[in-house]
């Protein structure tokens, strides 16, 4: 990919050659705005680590991304190819138990089942996992298949990465 180069807005990148650019929205969901809003700012679980033993919550990782999308879109014209980039630090990861297939290709509600969000060529997650010995990194491509094909991801970008398109199956 080139260079990058941040907008003057925070979270807006362009990436790519000279001749060859994207634009990226990212946006950082974490597990904080669930605790404030279930238990307010003072909490005493935010002096806690983000893990406890045996600790359940509710939430569905799929309206996570419809609501990035949904925050996101309006910042995205229809002449450059682009990407909502997803930073997850939520307690259930992003991209498993369905997130993305209910969040973006599921019929009714899903953001990628027709053309409102045709300005987004596509939702990239990415999460970084820490065990006791070292970082694992995830990352994961999912393509809008409504999109406007001047903001198609390019198919060079991210090869290699786990990438759907609405088949419910990666490639």
């Amino acid at each position: 990919m080139g260079t990058t180069r941040r907008s003057p807005n925070q979270g807006r990148i362009q990436v790519g050659s000279p001749d060859k650019r994207m634009f990226v929205e990212v946006k950082t969901v974490g597990w904080q705005k669930d605790i404030k809003e279930a238990e307010g700012r003072n909490s005493r679980r935010f002096t806690q680590p983000k893990y406890i033993h045996a600790e359940a919550r509710s939430v569905s990782n799929w309206a996570v991304i419809r609501n990035a999308v949904s925050n996101g879109y309006k910042k995205f014209r229809d002449s450059i190819p682009s990407l909502l980039m997803i930073r997850d630090d939520y307690l259930i990861p992003l991209d498993k138990f369905l997130g993305p297939d209910i969040a973006l290709y599921r019929s009714g509600d899903g953001c990628f089942t027709d053309r409102r969000y045709e300005r987004l060529g596509g939702v990239g997650i990415f999460r970084v996992d820490l065990t006791d010995t070292e970082l694992h990194y995830h990352f994961s491509v999912c393509e809008n298949p409504n999109a406007l094909n001047s903001v198609k991801l390019p198919q060079a970008v991210f090869q290699g990465y786990p990438r759907c398109d609405g088949t419910g199956k990666l490639k």
